[in-house]
C-alpha cells in the first residue's frame, strides 16, 4: 500500500496562492467581457476545489481591490483595476509586466560586477559602509522599443562564498528574487517603494533611448527579507508612454 503523504501548512500556503493566482486571471478575463463573477459554488465546481477555499481566494482579491462583495447582493468586479497591468502596491518580474500588457519582452543586461557600497547605499541597507555587493544593469524592450532600465544592487553575505569572497552561483540575467536568494540565502518577502520622477541625465537618456532632460517616472525599491534585513535596492527609470502605472485603493 502507497504511503499518504503527511500535508502541510507550506502545502496549504501554495495551493491557496495558486488558486488566488487562477481566480486573479478569471477576474481579469470576466472583466474584459464585461461578465459577472458567478457564485461561489460554481467557482468551486469550475476550479474543483471546495467553496471555503473559493471564499478565501475572494477575500484576497477584495483586499487587492479587484473585488468587492456585497453581502445579499453578490460579488462585484472593478474593472478598471483589473485592467491595470502594471501596479505599485504588486510586485511580478517585468517581463511578465510586458507580456500581460500584449508586448514581446526581451532582457538585455548592459553592466555587471561588485562593488563597495558606498554611504549612502549602505546606510539604506543596514550594512557597513564599503560591504561588497553584486551590481548589475539590465534594460527590458517592449517590441524593439525600451521600456525600463533598472539598476540593482544586491549585498553579499560571506558566508555563501567558495572562500575567496565570490558566491558560487552568479548568472547576471537572473531575476532579481534569484540573485537575492543567490547572494544572501534569503527570500524577499517585502518590497518599499518610493515613486517619484526625474529628468534625465545622458547616459540615462541613451539607455532608454530618449533625448537628455526627458523625463521619466522613476522608482526607487528596498527589498526586505523574511528576517527583515534589507537585501537589494533597485532604482528604476521607465520609458513614458509604454506601460501605465496605478494603484488600487479600497475605499471603506
Amino acid at each position: 500500500m502507497a504511503r499518504r503523504r503527511r500535508v502541510t501548512r507550506q502545502d496549504v500556503a501554495v495551493a491557496t496562492s495558486d488558486l488566488v493566482e487562477r481566480l486573479r486571471r478569471h477576474v481579469e478575463d470576466l472583466a474584459a467581457t464585461g461578465e459577472q463573477l458567478p457564485g461561489e459554488h460554481a467557482l468551486a465546481e469550475q476550479f474543483g476545489t471546495s467553496r471555503p477555499a473559493v471564499r478565501e481566494a475572494i477575500v484576497a482579491l477584495e483586499r487587492d481591490g479587484l473585488v468587492r462583495r456585497r453581502h445579499g447582493a453578490g460579488t462585484f468586479i472593478n474593472p478598471v483595476g483589473a485592467s491595470l497591468r502594471h501596479r505599485f502596491d504588486e510586485q511580478v518580474e517585468y517581463s511578465e509586466t510586458l507580456e500581460r500588457a500584449g508586448y514581446q519582452a526581451r532582457l538585455e543586461v548592459l553592466e555587471a560586477g561588485w562593488i563597495p557600497l558606498d554611504t549612502e547605499l549602505a546606510a539604506l541597507l543596514e550594512l557597513p559602509r564599503g560591504t561588497m555587493a553584486y551590481r548589475t544593469l539590465k534594460r527590458w524592450f517592449a517590441d524593439d522599443r525600451v521600456a525600463m532600465v533598472a539598476t540593482d544592487t544586491i549585498p553579499f553575505d560571506p558566508d555563501r562564498s567558495n572562500g575567496q569572497g565570490r558566491a558560487l552561483t552568479v548568472e547576471p540575467s537572473a531575476s532579481l528574487f534569484r540573485l537575492v536568494e543567490d547572494l544572501t540565502g534569503d527570500t524577499v518577502d517585502w518590497e518599499i517603494a518610493y515613486p517619484s520622477a526625474a529628468n534625465l541625465r545622458r547616459d540615462e537618456a541613451r539607455h532608454l533611448g530618449c533625448r537628455a532632460g526627458a523625463a521619466a517616472m522613476v522608482l526607487e525599491l528596498v527589498g526586505v527579507g523574511r528576517k527583515g534585513q534589507p537585501r537589494y535596492h533597485a532604482l528604476e527609470l521607465h520609458r513614458p508612454g509604454v506601460v501605465r502605472f496605478g494603484l488600487v485603493r479600497v475605499v471603506d
